[in-house]
Parts: C-alpha cells; structure tokens; sequence
C-alpha cells in the first residue's frame, strides 16, 4: 500500500537495465550504454571523392564449427544458447558465423576455440543451419534441442516492480505443439507397447494352451482308459477265481 508504481515505472535509474535481444542497455553512473554480449561482424561502406588504391586481402584459411545442443528457454528474454569450438585449418583467425538474419564474430584456430552462440526462440523445438565462413570456403553446421518454458506472470510483474527487466512480451503461453506432439508421441509409444504385450501374452497363451491341449488329452484318455483295464482285469481275476474253485469241487470218481 505504501509502494507508488507509477514512481517506479517513470524513474529511469529503477527501470534500467532493459534487456531485449542480444543487447542490454544499462546505467552507467549518469550516462547510459548499450552492451552487446557477443562479438559481432559488420559491413562499412566508405564513399571516397579523391582517387585511392585498394588492395582486397582475401583469407584462403578454411574453418569448421563443433556445436553442442542448445539450451535454455523459449518466448523468455533469456533466450538460449549453444556452446561451439571453432577450427581452422592453419592458423588463428576471426570466423564469421550466420544464422538465419543473426551473424556473429568467433574465434578460430587449429586446436579449437570455444564460443557461445546466444538465440531467440518462440517455440520448444529449436532447429538451426548455420554457416561459418573464414575465407573463401564456407562450411554449415547445424545447432538444435529442446527449450524449456518458464513464463509466468507473477515473476514477471516481480523483475518489473524491482527494475531488472522492462521486457513486457514475458509472459507467453506455452508452446501447445509441442505438448500435442510429445503427449501424441507417448499415446503411440503406449498402444505400441499395449499391443506388443499383447501379441506376447497370446503367443504364449496359445502355446500354452497347446501344450496343455495335449497333455489334456493324454490325462483324459489315461481316466479313462484306467477304469477300463481295471475293469477287465477284475472281470478276468474273478473268472479265474471261479474256474479253480470249480475244479476243486469237481466229484472224485472211486475206481
């Protein structure tokens, strides 16, 4: 109650730094400069009334770039970033790198060295060719990864109010395609692996069942069959019985 936003919002000292891009512009005392965080390479163009020799000195060095998976947020002031090693074939030298409408100033030499690419993104699923030309060969390499999503607006009103930030496009939604891709991504990962088990378990119910159809039978058969000889076999057992006693009680004729 006793803060006053709009003091806060008009007082220049408290808004800066501003950040936007690849530059950030901060107070510096009482003068106010623009900073950018990567080295970057640009054309002059110079009109010259008098006559004057010039001499084209083109570089016949062939540089090449490693990049690693880019990482950071999408839709954020933030941004992403890609860290990168520069080679050259012979000797150390400034490449200049493009990607898309973004060109950046790094380093190279023969033994390598590491740079940081920073991007802006509005989606999750980043994909970028990019080329690295150091003379008259130009070689492309590609920089992609998956972003996170870290919009809110309750940490955005919160940068506002304390004067770290004055980015008012913070707040987004998050990127919904590639929450309907991945969740399509695991539903058919899902009914893949539902219907394999499936498969599995009635191969092996049917392979079961056989064999048990099988040995079914034969147990049947084995009740059966048993009663049966058993049967004949006390039928066969009391006829025998009964033809020795007939033979014991058979009358004895006196000669």
């Amino acid at each position: 109650q006793t803060t006053d936003l709009p003091d806060l919002f008009n007082t220049i000292n408290r808004i800066l730094p501003a950040h936007n891009g690849h530059w950030r512009i901060q107070n510096e005392g009482s003068t106010v400069s623009a900073v950018i965080s990567e080295e970057v390479s640009t054309e002059v163009s110079m009109r010259i009334k008098e006559k004057a020799d010039v001499k084209i000195v083109r570089d016949t060095d062939k540089c090449w770039i490693q990049a690693e998976h880019v990482i950071g947020c999408y839709a954020c002031a933030a941004g992403s970033r890609a860290e990168i090693s520069c080679f050259s074939q012979n000797n150390p030298t400034i490449a200049n790198v493009k990607c898309g409408r973004h060109m950046y100033a790094v380093p190279c030499s023969p033994s390598g060295q590491k740079s940081t690419l920073r991007f802006f993104s509005d989606t999750a699923q980043f994909r970028q060719t990019c080329a690295v030309e150091c003379g008259q060969e130009t070689t492309e390499f590609e920089v992609n990864g998956i972003l996170k999503y870290t919009g809110s607006i309750w940490t955005s009103l919160y940068r506002i109010i304390n004067g770290n930030t004055t980015m008012h496009d913070e707040v987004n939604l998050p990127d919904f395609s590639h929450l309907t891709g991945g969740f399509l991504t695991f539903f058919k990962t899902g009914i893949m692996v539902m219907v394999t088990v499936a498969i599995i378990f009635l191969t092996t119910y049917v392979t079961i069942f056989s064999c048990c159809a099988s040995v079914i039978r034969r147990g049947i058969w084995m009740v059966v069959k048993l009663p049966i000889k058993l049967l004949f076999k006390s039928i066969s057992f009391v006829g025998q019985i009964r033809g020795q006693q007939s033979r014991y009680k058979a009358p004895r004729h006196i000669v």
